[in-house]
């Protein structure tokens, strides 16, 4: 391909592919010693001059394997996506934090990570730089999004310096009260047990110091529709958020949830359907406040 031999069907349609500037990805896989060879090494540095992308490979022990397949569909539909977000630097906070009661037994929320997941996938197939913080989950988490871990609130807080993302979303369920973590494990043979919990810091208001359009989601559970604008309202004034996005639990079922978009001096837009729909309803509305 590098050097231009069309002599099998699949190099003639690359050199076909490149002479006409079509868009193409390369995802190569052999042996860990051919991948090492420097002429193999300069041609792929020769292809990505020419503007192809390279995929991978991944080195496992000897081996150079291809890459998972959910990285390789992700790839393009990015590639032949909208590019709508290209260049914009996100940032996607998920999952639920964990506070320790001791060294057995912690304090979470129920969220699975999944929220966080389709905003992130459904950034980066529209061309945005996407990272991803993510404390507890039980959701699968794609092998080709930067990621990076966090347990409490507290790590939350002390991750706050490598904030510079042009976009901040926070679906996270975090919890606010943990205690003084005690040492060991508490017996179970105790009797009654009474945990005195403190209120933990705030993560939006830190962020909101950093972020230059940050986005907070608001959960809550049985109330009417007017109710949930009106506590998200209230969320979003008091933390200075560009945006949220408020949700009733009774909505969200197997395979599809409801979310109310808010922004500042705008009427609520809702949108329902599988979360990966409304993780990008919910970005064609982040598009408005970073015009």
């Amino acid at each position: 391909m590098a050097m231009g031999i069309d002599d099998t069907p699949v190099t003639t349609m690359a050199t076909m592919a490149i002479g006409t500037g079509m868009p193409m990805i390369v995802a190569p896989a052999m042996h860990g010693a051919m991948y090492d060879h420097p002429v193999l090494r300069r041609n792929v540095e020769t292809l990505a001059h020419l503007g192809l992308e390279m995929v991978g490979p991944r080195l496992v022990e000897d081996k150079a394997k291809m890459s998972h397949v959910d990285e390789l569909v992700a790839r393009v539909i990015r590639t032949l996506g909208s590019h709508d977000l290209a260049g914009i630097r996100i940032l996607v906070v998920g999952g639920s934090s964990e506070e320790p009661i001791d060294r057995m037994r912690l304090i979470t929320n129920r969220g699975t990570g999944e929220t966080a997941i389709r905003l992130a996938e459904a950034a980066y197939m529209r061309g945005a730089e996407v990272e991803v913080w993510m404390g507890r989950y039980s959701f699968p988490l794609p092998t080709y999004l930067e990621m990076k871990r966090f347990s409490t609130v507290g790590d939350l807080m002390e991750m706050m310096d490598q904030v510079d993302h042009d976009l901040v979303m926070v679906p996270a369920a975090l919890s606010d009260y943990g205690i003084q973590e005690t040492e060991g494990k508490i017996s179970s043979e105790s009797g009654p047990l009474s945990l005195d919990l403190k209120p933990l810091p705030k993560v939006l208001p830190a962020l909101r110091q950093r972020a230059k359009v940050l986005v907070g989601f608001k959960a809550e559970h049985g109330v009417e529709r007017e109710e949930l604008e009106r506590r998200a309202r209230r969320k979003m004034e008091s933390v200075s958020l560009d945006a949220i996005v408020a949700n009733d639990l009774r909505r969200v079922k197997e395979g599809s949830t409801e979310v109310t978009v808010l922004l500042r001096n705008e009427e609520g837009v809702t949108v329902s359907g599988t979360k990966s729909e409304v993780a990008h309803a919910i970005l064609d509305q982040m598009l408005k406040v970073m015009r």
